[in-house]
């Protein structure tokens, strides 16, 4: 933007009227292909909303019926950028709609960090994935 790398995707506010759009344009794309999508969470940086990320994700991946490609470093530098506890967003996706992790490595400055992919993935991310694996849960009795 203005000659300005971004390194990432513009955020979007996570209210009704943007929920409302967003499902409505999910299930108009995956009428026309006949097969469900795959979204992935995406990390963010600034933005004001009316409902936490995870809701919204959450309420995309059951109302328009599509599936969740799960980004845990995501998770872990929006948590970081915006205060809140990455446990809170890691148990509050729906586990039935994750078919796919993906984990990378993040630019750590001092006031925020930035989903690079330029550093190898750290402990904290790892650490995400184990214990709360949507595949493991599905293979548990």
């Amino acid at each position: 933007m203005h000659g300005v790398n971004l390194h990432d995707l513009l955020p979007i506010p996570y209210t009704q009227e943007v929920l409302d759009h967003v499902v409505e344009r999910v299930s108009q794309v995956q009428d026309f292909l006949g097969r469900r999508l795959t979204l992935e969470n995406v990390s963010s940086y600034v933005g004001q909303s009316e409902m936490t990320e995870w809701e919204f994700v959450s309420e995309v991946a059951n109302r328009a019926d599509c599936r969740l490609l799960f980004d845990v470093n995501n998770v872990y530098v929006s948590a970081f950028n915006h205060g809140f506890a990455a446990g809170d967003f890691l148990n509050g996706v729906p586990r039935d709609r994750v078919v796919q992790f993906h984990v990378a490595g993040h630019s750590h400055e001092e006031s925020h960090i930035i989903d690079t992919h330029d550093h190898p993935v750290c402990d904290e991310v790892w650490s995400f994935i184990a214990p709360r694996s949507p595949i493991s849960a599905r293979s548990r009795p």
